[in-house]
């Protein structure tokens, strides 16, 4: 229904930037819909450069509306919210109305634990980790217990994750607790190890269990 072009002000229009803009160009915006500027990290920035950033792009396409946001602060999301919500058609629900994810609650459970892996790592440990969720049972209580293997590639990067006294790994466990706690409406007990599985995104079983084919 409607098209958002999201950039970072903080860098300058680079040739991507440029073959995105000639993609939209080419739209029928008749047909397909209006299309939305919105420029990121204006708490970065000041006024006079975001109104530059606008003004160049709107030299290469003339956007519907433009936003200015701070996705790190929340400056400025309301009113893009607002003005999305009154623009998009009413209708039916597609999915019922408490499900949060049309993924397998597994994956969206490993998504979240492995999400707070790199939040606790940052430039520590290479983007060569996933998560799987090992086992998923409903407690007597109403609670979910959640056993899950974080892997790496080598055995070096495993100390990394676990952190000193076992630390960084407890802390990963109690950011990803509380989150699914909030998905699931649940007590979740989770329960991590860490394992070293060598090339694993070489492997056709992780991408089967995504859904995805490996020889694609």
């Amino acid at each position: 229904d409607m098209r958002l072009l999201i950039v970072d002000g903080s860098k300058k229009i680079y040739l991507e930037d440029e073959n995105i803009l000639n993609l939209i160009s080419s739209f029928n915006i008749s047909k397909s819909g209006p299309v939305i500027l919105v420029i990121n990290k204006i708490d970065a920035l000041q006024k006079s450069v975001l109104l530059e950033i606008a003004r160049k792009f709107n030299n290469i396409f003339t956007f519907y509306k433009i936003f200015m946001i701070s996705a790190l602060k929340g400056d400025g999301t309301n009113d893009l919210f607002e003005f999305l919500s009154q623009k998009m058609p009413y209708g039916p629900w597609l999915f019922p109305n408490n499900e949060v994810s049309d993924m397998p609650k597994n994956l969206i459970a490993a998504e979240i634990t492995r999400e707070k892996v790199f939040f606790q790592l940052n430039q520590e440990l290479p983007y060569q980790c996933y998560v799987e969720t090992d086992e998923w049972d409903y407690m007597k209580d109403g609670s979910i217990k959640i056993n899950q293997t974080i892997y790496v590639s080598k055995e070096s990067q495993k100390p990394i994750l676990i952190g000193k006294g076992g630390l960084k790994l407890k802390k990963i466990g109690e950011q990803s607790r509380k989150e699914l706690k909030l998905i699931f409406k649940s007590e979740i007990h989770l329960f991590l190890r860490v394992s070293v599985k060598k090339n694993w995104n070489e492997r056709h079983e992780f991408y089967k269990s995504w859904g995805l084919d490996f020889s694609a």
